[in-house]
């Protein structure tokens, strides 16, 4: 949604092919400005969780050791620090956590359903389009005779006549 005051707009239909021609050039450069700011925070998020944990650091030896304890040797890395710190989140009962790991293994369910049931058998020969517009006309006959007959007896039990049932709305002291 645009800021500002809607009515300072001018649509590129309106501007002069000079106007569109800097409009894009500015565009152009703010977002190659914009690429090399990610590019950049997304090189220093790497180069931390690729990069060795300071020895001096206070986790150094503790991540040391917790690593030496699922047999994992050498120094330990900042990405280390992170998949112990959501180890210990996922053992104290954080689902996210342990959501998180069973995606970063590969054990993640499929996000959508797929219906494996087999179709149908086809049966070659046996579909006949005329036996079946036959079929069809044959019933919508005797749905329509159904309802005539429905609609006689109604008639005969307004007259007084025969019917097995009162129709509705009728005198019910019969």
């Amino acid at each position: 949604m645009p800021r500002g005051n809607m009515d300072n707009l001018v649509p590129n239909s309106e501007r002069t092919p000079e106007e569109r021609r800097a409009n894009a050039r500015k565009a152009g450069r703010a977002s190659g400005v914009k690429r090399k700011a990610a590019k950049t925070f997304r090189e220093t998020i790497k180069a931390i969780l690729e990069g060795r944990v300071d020895k001096r650091s206070p986790f150094y030896q503790q991540a040391k050791d917790q690593l030496t304890f699922f047999g994992i040797k050498g120094d330990p890395t900042g990405i280390d620090l992170v998949n112990l710190g959501v180890f210990k989140r996922a053992m104290k009962g954080d689902t996210n956590a342990a959501t998180f790991l069973r995606d970063t293994v590969g054990e993640k369910p499929a996000d959508t359903f797929v219906d494996e049931t087999p179709p149908p058998p086809v049966v070659l020969g046996l579909f006949n389009p005329e036996r079946s517009g036959a079929l069809l006309a044959q019933q919508a006959e005797e749905r329509a005779k159904d309802a005539a007959e429905l609609l006689d007896g109604q008639t005969d039990a307004e007259d007084g006549g025969s019917a097995t049932e009162p129709s509705v709305g009728g005198n019910a002291e019969a």
